[in-house]
């Protein structure tokens, strides 16, 4: 169960809705890493789509989406807009051109060239289009229409990151902004202006993010940005992109994190200048029809389940993040992709009814989890993921491995519109304070909420601010503090700032304001229209007025200002305590607290009450931190003895422990902490060392000095910074101050000495003057930036997710190289902002499946590294491709575990296996290798599924051994698989027509040769046909959610196209002819020996050849309905033929063909991936249904089973992915090297006595991993016989999200004891298996597994199931006399929880009390050969006895 239903029980009845969005994401990500490289790879859509730079053939591509077009043009500037350059179809629906350099080598296409794509429709018509991916627009001002831009500026001009990206605000607080509004003028304003003139405010107001409007480019200006007609380009009206780069980048140095306002929901409906009908059709990008329509929003909507769509828009996702470095998004419109009704004229009570059922739009669902899923895989640490939802769906901000749609935030869209609701239709006296308290808390559990008073749908036209409608008209006559006193103006600002008080503290989990509203900006917002007769005057943000010293507006800003830095040092939004103790709507008074704050407010127009009592839980005095009644905040002093003076601790009240009298004003608010909160001062600490902000300094910052300002800003004498016992430089203050900072000049040491050096320099962002409003820790970075991090003892901030990197950089000239050296320090070319001294964040990578690792901070794994001390000089271009996969550590690497493999090169291989032969010539107790007496004999082995190629599971891992290990043998040997993709190296070798179907169909053949020395090698050969070509999986579909229908023909037709191969192929030189063996795999061959029976030895052919049939799970037998496919017609084989294919089924009963029984009744032997899975097939329980024929082919003694081996890599002498060698002479004393290592890299405690388990594999209920996380309190609890409660556990692995959570839950339980990894990195389990003390595998069936010999072969004890190949391959303690000399790990019987810690117990106990036995188990186990060559000597027996035996059929 998921633990959104554990956590709601409500949400137990709709289970199974969940579960369906649930199953689409995992579908699609499957289809992504089957078909994709994985997700992260997939959103890289801009790296195939538009313009594609090839340096190395000096050329560009320029690749288009447009399935439905007939041909398409290239037109623009560079060919004066003429159908000379034709786009050819590349099948799948993409068009592409190749642009090859001029002669004099400038592009054929330039920077800044306009261009467009002419379309000939379906249906004949000629349409203009803009790219889809372009990465920029232009408008036409004679036409008013845009036109794409071929953006790619020189090196030179490109602006280049320099500043990390912050940290994950714990308090959120967002600044929406609009670049274009955001100036005094009435004019567009720019992204320059913003950075100089916004970012600068923003910081000081305390605010720690912005969030930004209208980014992406929009034809229509008025639409605020949401009516997007590019959605790779950055509008180009506030400047160019590089200018955009340099603004975020400015933010970063400013702290500040960068959200953008993300509009997936819809797109504009233009067709000429948007990407709607991109391909002449209703339902390219969109729906097709009225489902492709938002009629209210006269918009298009997209169709989440298409496979390109999701590409464009997961793509666009993190091109935003990568190329411009936005640190998340505001998903606008959430409400209406959630519902196929889009939510009109729908109301939300809340209940789940409500949420679940038909209108429900799961593939909107589906794509939203996907998203959330991308961005905290790309930005672990720093991303933030908020939705603008209306409805307040149920498990939207629960993460996706929960089961939820992975946002980090919903809008609490209900706030604003009680406010509005209440200033338009009530009385003051008229306010509900219940009302009012209920809709700020009403939230949903572990579902942060952001809530806010006014955005920007209260600004603009039609619609008023709070401040408009407190005020009104009495704003353009009473602002003035020289003007004659207003009631209206004192009401609206004494509740404008209650409003906004009430908001932060009681509202959520973060805060948003929109821009101008901190200081009651008057009117509204109108952008340009021919209704204005296009005027700016309303598009624009006044902030001169809060800075002219006469307006009242200074009032509002200051309130706001000082709101903020309250938050800041108490950190209440974050708090999970929260608790209303009084709604009063007789006095009209509310009380709550909040984290370490108490909130007291008095709403009533006209009543002050003095002593009145408060109720609080804290048994000390309490002081005002706060009160809008402040002379600065335009109020009347009237509590300022509260400031200064404590109130002491009374009895309980209102059910608190505690209480306090206070003097509570007409329409005045107060905020209140503990006396002892209050008495450290102001200490201001240097970030310097391994500190978060501690980027390089511009100077040393021990020459730093404050001075701080007195009262009318005359600077008192300068304090230097000092030592304190943390080892940090810092000033104590006696309190709140104002104060600068700087650096004095000197007359000596090379600082000064001319006339042009200042006085004083000072940090690059540091503001003229620093305020803090109360005391507490502030920290200062390198940058210039002060950050309040709470009181004495809090911790420092996290680190955030480094300098980001950009796609293009450096794509447009010479061959791409990083723009951060790896240390961290960025290159200085052409800087503007000062360079930050960070840890560079790489690019994830992602090997076939991924899952979204926790953020957990374990130490990176360096696979080089052969000690802790090794340490070698810097790369000086960044790590190469070929290392990273090895290196980032594994909250970065996803891989398949003990189905994959870190060597793939086949020299690699070689040498690898060199290196082992050169240990086993000098090993006496070498077993000497069989000789096979059939070694002339070549082997075609065929597998749906070949490593690395094409690979879904151990399938492929297997296949691809086979042909390594039958061709070191000295066999010819060739591996058969389909051609899914465009395989690199491949050769055209011939083609041959197969008749199938009722038809004739040609396919062909591709080569590619692997040698490996001495005359050896494999010939691996690929079957193209279009119907091995598929978008998503290579058997299933997820979209439909069932397998292909046409996987019968799919793999009748390889079976024959590989039965034909070794007679019609020649490759060097020579064809395989027909003596062959042929290796079937599974039931996707089944078929095969069928054919070889009817088609080829009944025509004479193959009469000498055989057929070995290796069934690698026995739940996958490939059962089709029969009287849908006929021999005869289908399957183009004989009616007798249906002796052999006939099966039985629970739901298709006889009308059934089975491929996996065909293949176990005519092959001419039956091997098992273990001895004992062979024994277990031929039983009622494990053979379903075949169990019969299985016991039959047994009795002819054609049945047999063979543990697979495991690859050379594995190996403790030659690894080198672990930090020492080791072998049998000393592997204690490495060993404990090791574990020592794996405990300090993932973050335990280095305890060398304390027992550590590990387990690798499937978080799943077949992998018994329920057992284990079910135990993990057992083990940590000490049971006083010294046996339990020193132990360690590191689980990783990927699957159930239900069981990623636990390992999460065991982790957060058990800090420096468990380590709970959500993911797979193969380096870590090559490190876990040398520094493991014990591997867990409580499988509840396992055909063979490898990680137990993989332990065995390292020294790690197993402790399994005595199931399938776990039986085989360990050898159990039973009797501790007996068995000391041969047991090599622990077996337990019945797949439960007590016998599981049964046999852990009796380990550990061994482990602790019995160091003898434990020894001898490890040495038992390091003696053991479970490589391939042991493992292929056996095959060699088999088939040397099925060729020397007659054809079985």
């Amino acid at each position: 169960m998921l633990q959104i239903f554990r956590d709601d029980k409500g949400l137990v009845p709709h289970e199974e809705h969940i579960m369906q969005r649930v199953r689409a994401f995992q579908g699609w990500k499957e289809e992504f890493a089957r078909n994709e490289g994985g997700m992260m790879k997939f959103a890289e859509g801009y790296k195939q789509f538009g313009f594609i730079r090839h340096e190395a053939e000096k050329k560009w591509t320029f690749t288009e989406w447009l399935p439905k077009a007939k041909c398409a043009f290239l037109v623009g500037e560079f060919n004066n807009w003429e159908n000379t350059h034709p786009l050819q179809s590349a099948g799948f629906g993409r068009w592409s051109i190749d642009l090859p350099d001029k002669p004099d080598g400038s592009w054929v296409v330039p920077h800044r060239c306009q261009v467009r794509l002419r379309v000939e429709s379906e249906f004949g018509a000629w349409i203009d289009r803009i790219p889809a991916w372009i990465k920029l627009a232009w408008q036409d001002k004679t036409t008013n229409l845009f036109n794409g831009v071929m953006w790619e500026p020189p090196p030179a001009e490109r602006y280049v990151m320099k500043n990390a990206r912050p940290p994950r605000p714990t308090n959120l607080k967002v600044y929406e902004a609009h670049v274009g509004i955001a100036g005094i003028d009435p004019c567009v304003h720019t992204y320059t202006e913003f950075k100089d003139n916004v970012l600068p405010r923003i910081k000081r107001l305390g605010y720690n993010a912005v969030q930004l409007m209208a980014i992406a480019e929009h034809a229509h200006y008025g639409s605020f940005g949401y009516h997007v007609t590019n959605f790779f380009a950055p509008t180009s009206r506030c400047g160019t992109p590089d200018e955009l780069k340099e603004m975020i980048d400015a933010a970063h140095a400013h702290g500040i994190t960068v959200l953008m306002d993300l509009v997936h929901a819809h797109m504009s409906s233009n067709q000429i200048d948007g990407l709607a009908s991109q391909d002449g059709t209703d339902h390219c990008y969109t729906h097709g029809g009225a489902k492709g329509k938002q009629e209210q929003w006269d918009s298009s909507l997209f169709d989440y389940n298409k496979h390109e769509v999701l590409r464009y828009l997961l793509s666009n996702i993190r091109w935003w993040l990568d190329e411009y470095g936005f640190d998340g998004y505001r998903f606008d419109g959430v409400t209406s992709m959630l519902y196929q009704s889009h939510g009109i004229g729908k109301g939300y009570s809340g209940g789940y009814h409500e949420y679940f059922g038909l209108d429900a739009d799961i593939e909107s669902h589906t794509y939203l989890m996907l998203a959330n899923d991308l961005i905290k895989q790309l930005l672990p640490n720093s991303s933030v993921s908020i939705a603008e939802d209306v409805s307040g769906m149920p498990t939207l901000c629960r993460p996706t491995e929960e089961g939820g749609f992975g946002f980090d935030y919903r809008l609490s869209m209900a706030v604003p519109d009680m406010w509005i609701k209440m200033l338009k239709e009530q009385g003051d006296y008229d306010w509900d304070l219940g009302h009012v308290s209920f809709t700020l808390q009403n939230r949903r559990w572990k579902e942060p909420c952001i809530s806010y008073a006014e955005s920007h749908d209260q600004a603009i036209v039609g619609d008023k601010t709070i401040a408009f409608w407190l005020m009104d008209a009495e704003m353009y006559t009473h602002m003035s503090t020289l003007s004659p006193p207003s009631m209206t103006v004192d009401r609206g600002l004494a509740l404008h700032k209650m409003i906004r008080l009430v908001t932060l503290g009681l509202g959520g989990e973060g805060y948003l304001n929109f821009i101008g509203n901190e200081f009651g900006h008057p009117e509204w917002l109108d952008f340009p229209t021919a209704a204005n007769g296009w005027s700016y005057q309303h598009a624009r943000r006044r902030f001169d007025l809060p800075e002219t010293d006469h307006l009242k507006y200074k009032f509002f800003e200051a309130f706001d200002e000082v709101m903020q830095a309250i938050e800041q040092r108490y950190k209440f939004v974050s708090s999970p305590h929260q608790y209303c103790s009084k709604k009063d709507n007789m006095d009209k008074v509310l009380v709550f607290e909040r984290g370490d704050c108490l909130f007291v407010f008095n709403f009533h127009p006209e009543n002050s009450y003095t002593d009145y009592r408060i109720g609080h839980p804290w048994n000390e005095g309490l002081r005002i931190v706060l009160d809008s009644d402040e002379g600065r905040f335009g109020g009347h002093h009237r509590l300022d003895w509260g400031h200064a003076n404590s109130f002491p601790p009374g009895e309980g009240w209102d059910g608190r422990y505690h209480s306090t009298q206070l003097y509570l004003p007409s329409r005045t608010c107060q905020v209140l902490v503990k006396e002892s909160l209050l008495q450290s001062g102001v200490i201001v600490r240097l970030a310097t060392g391994t500190d978060a902000g501690a980027a390089q300094w511009p100077f040393p910052p021990e020459e730093l000095q404050l001075t701080p300002l007195g009262l009318e800003g005359q600077p008192m004498e300068a304090m230097p910074f000092s030592g304190s016992k943390a080892g940090g430089l810092s000033v104590r203050l006696p309190g709140p101050a104002s104060f600068k900072i700087h650096r004095p000049s000197k007359a000596s040491g090379g600082y000064s000495g001319s006339a042009s050096t200042p006085a004083q320099e000072t940090l690059p962002f540091a503001p003229d003057v620093y305020r803090t409003y109360v005391p507490g820790v502030y920290v200062l970075d390198a940058r210039g930036n002060l950050t309040c991090i709470g009181g004495e003892g809090d911790p420092l901030p996290e680190v955030g997710d480094g300098v980001p990197a950009g796609c293009s950089v450096a794509t447009a000239g010479q061959p791409t190289k990083s723009s951060v050296a790896t240390t961290g320090q960025p290159k200085q070319k052409d800087a503007k902002l000062p360079a930050a001294s960070v840890p560079v964040s790489r690019e994830p990578r992602e090997a076939a499946m991924c899952n979204v690792p926790e953020p957990i901070q374990k130490q990176s794994f360096d696979a080089g590294a052969k000690s802790q001390n090794d340490e070698g000089p810097p790369s000086e271009t960044g790590p190469d491709t070929a290392s990273d996969a090895v290196s980032m550590g594994m909250s970065r690497i996803f891989s398949l575990s003990a189905l994959d493999t870190l060597i793939n090169d086949p020299a690699e291989r070689v040498e690898q296996r060199n290196r082992i032969i050169s240990f086993d010539q000098h090993d006496e107790e070498a077993v000497p290798r069989y000789e096979a007496r059939h070694i002339g004999t070549p082997i075609v082995v065929v597998a749906s599924e070949v490593n690395p190629w094409s690979k879904t599971g151990g399938l492929a891992m297997v296949a691809g051994s086979y042909g390594y290990e039958f061709a070191m043998q000295g066999h010819r040997t060739m591996v058969v698989t389909p051609r899914y993709g465009e395989y690199q190296d491949m050769v055209y070798v011939g083609f041959t027509k197969i008749h199938l179907d009722g038809r004739e169909h040609e396919v062909k053949y591709f080569h590619q040769r692997q040698d490996y020395g001495e005359g050896k090698g494999a010939d691996y050969i690929f079957v193209e046909h279009d119907c091995y070509r598929r978008p998503a999986g290579l058997y299933w579909d997820p979209k439909e959610g069932k397998e292909y229908g046409d996987n019968l023909f799919r793999f009748a037709l390889l079976s024959i196209a590989a039965l034909e191969a070794p007679l019609i192929l020649n490759l060097n030189g020579s064809t395989y002819g027909q003596d062959c063996v042929f290796i079937a795999n599974d039931w996707q061959a089944g078929l095969l020996p069928v054919y070889m029976l009817y088609k080829y030895k009944r025509n004479n052919t193959y009469r000498n050849a055989r057929c070995i049939f290796v069934i690698h799970n026995m739940g996958y037998q490939g059962k089709y309905q029969l009287s849908s496919f006929p021999l005869d017609s289908h399957l183009s084989l004989p009616q007798e033929a249906l002796h052999f294919l006939q099966g039985e089924d629970l739901n298709l009963g006889d009308d059934c063909l089975n491929l996996m029984a065909a293949a176990v009744k005519s092959c001419d032997r039956v091997l098992t991936v273990s001895p004992n899975y062979a024994m277990e097939i031929q039983s009622p329980e494990g053979g379903q249904g075949l169990h019969e024929d299985c016991r039959e082919k047994g009795a002819q003694l054609r049945m047999g089973g063979i543990l697979n081996g495991i690859s050379d890599e594995w190996n403790p002498r030659t690894d080198p992915h672990i930090p020492v060698n080791y072998s049998l002479d000393d592997f204690q004393e490495k060993r404990a090297i090791c574990k020592r290592d794996l405990q300090k890299r993932l973050g335990l405690h280095e305890d060398p006595e304390a027992a550590l388990f590990g387990f690798c594999g499937r978080l799943c209920y077949q992998k018994g991993v329920h057992l284990i996380t079910a135990s993990i309190p057992w083990l940590m609890t000490p049971e006083g016989q010294g046996v339990l409660g020193r132990t360690q556990v590191i689980l990783m692995g990927k699957g159930d999200e239900k069981y990623a959570a636990e390992l999460m839950q065991a982790e957060n339980s058990n800090k420096g004891k468990v380590c709970g990894y959500n993911g797979f990195d193969p380096t870590v389990e090559h490190h876990m298996m040398a520094g493991c003390d014990f591997l867990l595998m409580p499988s509840q069936y396992e055909p063979c597994g490898l990680p137990q010999m993989y332990a065995q072969a390292y020294g790690t004890v197993p402790i399994v199931h005595e199931t399938g190949g776990l039986k085989d391959s360990v050898r159990g303690l039973w009797d501790e006399g007996r068995d000391r000399s041969t047991a090599t790990g622990f077996l337990f019987c019945g797949f439960d929880e007590n016998h599981f810690k049964e046999r852990c117990y009796q380990a550990l106990e061994v482990f602790h009390k019995k160091k003898d036995i434990y020894k001898q188990m490890q040495i038992n186990g390091l003696r053991c050969n479970y490589y391939w060559p042991q493992a292929i000597d056996e095959y060699e027996k088999h088939i040397d006895w099925t060729l020397e035996a007659n054809a079985a059929v």
